[in-house]
């Protein structure tokens, strides 16, 4: 999936992002992340964490999703808004 984003041109993710609450603590960790345009791609099955960054105003995709690339590269490239 990572190439494919890298062939469209796409930014590079970082990775095991640590989303941090309102006193600095890690509130939730996500596998793959772009943090300027709050963009997250979590596991599979992961409700907590999905939930955490949904609420700081993060979109956020699983990891499994059969379209991941393609809706991960749209929300890169400021669709879907």
């Amino acid at each position: 999936m990572l190439a494919t984003l890298f062939e469209r041109g796409m930014p590079v993710p970082e990775v095991g992002f640590e989303l941090a609450g309102d006193r600095g603590a890690v509130i939730a960790e996500a596998e793959l992340a772009w943090p300027d345009r709050r963009i997250a791609i979590l596991l599979r099955d992961r409700e907590a964490p999905a939930a955490a960054f949904a609420g700081a105003g993060w979109r956020v995709f699983e990891s499994d999703d059969d379209t991941l690339c393609e809706a991960v590269a749209d929300a890169l490239a400021g669709e879907g808004r």
